[in-house]
């Protein structure tokens, strides 16, 4: 043992020259140059496996390895890293010696494999598109679906395979690399470590963009109402309550486009205010690029409202308002003209035409229109007139404000006129809207009956059997302050199920006329009636005259109690009813109960219209001249 003696600071100190040398020994890594293949240390038992699978000559093989000694030798041949050639055909034993010249052996094996018969693509996508491909193993088919836009002549591929090549027309792949025209089938072929192949067809087709472009359903939800949609004409109506602002709405719609415009903003459902006053046109765009467009129309219900000044004649002074659930309202156009029917509390006709240079309505405003017809057709003319009054001559100014064609049909016009009879200062002022699609209904009688109407005491009315009872107040014309009572066994009531329910009893005649939106008369509280049949046919009428005696004009109501229909006709009946003539407050109020069971005649058979028109002529015999009290 050699030793290194030091002196200094006062001491001795005697160091063995080997301790300062490295003990370290071992081989970091290792692996086959050519093929390339990597080595796996087993630093316990210091053994090094190395794997091939090419056919090589593992006599002649050359290794790369790393080492943290100072040498590496087989036997006494000191080994060069990736330049000695060696013999692998049996294991070789690797020593490598530290720094202090201690050793350290490893034992390499060589190990050939048989060459990978694996030859699939495992994956396959597009990444331009984001696109992942199917692989069908089975078929060898890899599909795929790409947006409508892709170019399928140069698409960049991105794959994975178990194979050592792949090719396309003898072109070799590298995914994310090669270019290939997509426009047909392609044919990957995939060739394994032992030499076999297989193709794989690729077949792209692009999405194909949709031309759907409808809007499904359109509604404004702050109002509970939806809008009619015609696909046929494009044209959506959303009819709104009267009065409604309709300048800040917010609609909900549901299309089938990818997206959808107004003036080129795109709208968003339940998101968008817009102003309504004025058609709207929604553009629906198909993911195909194709468009549809949609004219969008809200606007409130068909109305007609009027306003007469003092001394105005037509109009009487008064105001005036209808719409569909109180009266029957007719208007129609043809071209440039409007006809106007009113079937209510009052009848009126009106008819307006505008200048023969327009071919349809225009919004605007129009002066110095003539009495129709007997205005030149290069003025236009205007005419209102009903209740047995009319204008013969006028001066009308008309002030079209809002108009809306589907095609060539009027869907929408509200307007308004002042109108001027005999040169005079007073006017009519009305407003007329129409609106085609306006499907308000006749509202049907109040149900439950309400509480406090009429009824007679329980001790006035027979307690089985049929019946009419009648009490009329003093100052009442027609029962004058009497009471009645009509029964079934010993008078004879009649009763008429037509258009109207008839009773016939003790010379009395009465009429009791239904909505005209009912088919039949239904159980409920009909109000604010006048005389049948000069009545509103929205509200049903009521006559109660004979022995003489009726009314010029009345007011009243009835309330049916109960009423039963077999066969359509008419089974069983309770009514009640009250009427003033002439606008006393005098009333004649009654009860009528029938059954046909009880009847000790049949009912008689409905009226024909002439029968109901002649029955209308005879009671007008009945009326007596008109006298204030």
């Amino acid at each position: 043992m050699a030793l290194v003696t030091a002196c200094g600071g006062g001491g001795n100190s005697t160091v063995p020259a080997s301790q300062n040398k490295s003990v370290t020994k071992a081989l970091t890594s290792f692996s086959i140059v050519t093929p390339n293949a990597q080595g796996i240390i087993n630093e316990a038992s210091k053994l090094i496996t190395v794997s091939i699978t090419e056919s090589v000559d593992v006599k002649k093989l050359v290794a790369q390895f790393s080492t943290t000694g100072v040498s590496v030798k087989i036997g006494e041949i000191t080994q060069i890293t990736g330049t000695t050639i060696n013999d692998f055909s049996r294991p070789v034993n690797y020593t490598v010696v530290a720094e202090d010249g201690s050793t350290e052996t490893y034992r390499v094996e060589v190990i050939v494999l048989a060459k990978s018969s694996k030859k699939s693509i495992t994956t396959f996508s597009f990444p331009d598109y984001q696109t992942s491909a199917v692989i069908d193993e089975s078929k060898k088919i890899i599909s795929a679906t790409l947006p409508a836009n892709a170019n399928l002549t140069s698409l960049k591929t991105r794959f994975e395979t178990n194979g050592i090549d792949v090719n396309v027309n003898g072109v070799k792949q590298v995914s994310d690399v090669s270019l290939n025209d997509f426009s047909g089938p392609v044919s990957y072929k995939v060739t394994a470590e032992d030499g076999t192949s297989q193709l794989y067809i690729v077949l792209i087709s692009r999405v194909v963009l949709s031309p759907a472009k409808e809007i499904s359903s359109f509604s404004i939800p702050s109002l509970g109402v939806s809008g009619t949609i015609d696909n046929d004409m494009s044209t959506i109506s959303v009819l709104v309550p009267a009065n409604t602002d309709v300048s800040q709405l917010t609609p909900k719609f549901v299309a089938t486009g990818v997206v959808v415009s107004v003036n080129n903003v795109p709208q968003q459902s339940e998101k968008n205010i817009q102003n309504f006053t004025k058609e709207l046109k929604y553009v629906v765009t198909a993911e195909d690029g194709s468009s549809r467009t949609y004219t969008v129309s809200v606007s409130g219900p068909s109305s007609i409202t009027l306003q007469s000044d003092a001394g105005d004649y037509i109009g009487g002074g008064r105001s005036y308002a209808y719409d569909k659930s109180n009266t029957l309202l007719s208007i129609s156009a043809n071209g440039a003209s409007l006809s106007v029917k009113v079937n209510g509390d009052e009848y009126w006709d009106a008819n307006l035409v505008l200048p023969n240079t327009f071919t349809k309505f225009v919004e605007g405003t129009y002066t110095g229109f003539v009495r129709y017809p007997f205005n030149s057709s290069s003025i236009g003319g205007f005419t209102w007139y009903g209740e047995g009054r009319g204008c013969n001559n006028s001066t009308t100014n008309v002030v079209i404000k809002n108009v809306r064609y589907i095609g060539n049909d009027l869907s929408y016009i509200d307007l308004k006129f002042d109108q001027y009879c005999e040169n005079g200062t007073s006017s009519l002022h009305g407003a007329i809207v129409y609106n085609k699609f306006d499907s308000t209904k006749i509202k049907g009688p109040v149900n439950p009956i309400p509480d406090n109407l009429w009824k007679p005491a329980q001790t006035k009315i027979p307690a089985t059997g049929n019946y009419v009872f009648l009490q009329s107040d003093v100052g009442d014309y027609i029962g004058g302050g009497r009471e009645y009572i009509y029964q079934g066994a010993t008078d004879r009531i009649q009763i008429i199920d037509g258009s109207s329910i008839r009773v016939i009893t003790g010379g009395w005649d009465a009429s009791f006329m239904r909505m005209n939106s009912l088919p039949q008369l239904t159980v409920g509280y009909y109000p604010d009636l006048k005389r049948y049949p000069f009545h509103n046919p929205a509200k049903g009428g009521l006559n109660w005259s004979g022995n003489g005696r009726g009314c010029n004009q009345l007011t009243g109501w009835f309330a049916v109690d109960k009423v039963k229909y077999v066969n359509n006709a008419l089974n069983e009946l309770e009514l009640r009813f009250e009427q003033h003539c002439e606008g006393w407050s005098a009333a004649l109020r009654g009860k009528i109960y029938w059954s046909a069971q009880n009847a000790s005649s049949p009912q008689i058979k409905a009226l024909t219209m002439r029968e109901e028109l002649e029955l209308a002529k005879t009671r007008a015999m009945l009326i007596r001249p008109v006298s204030k009290k």
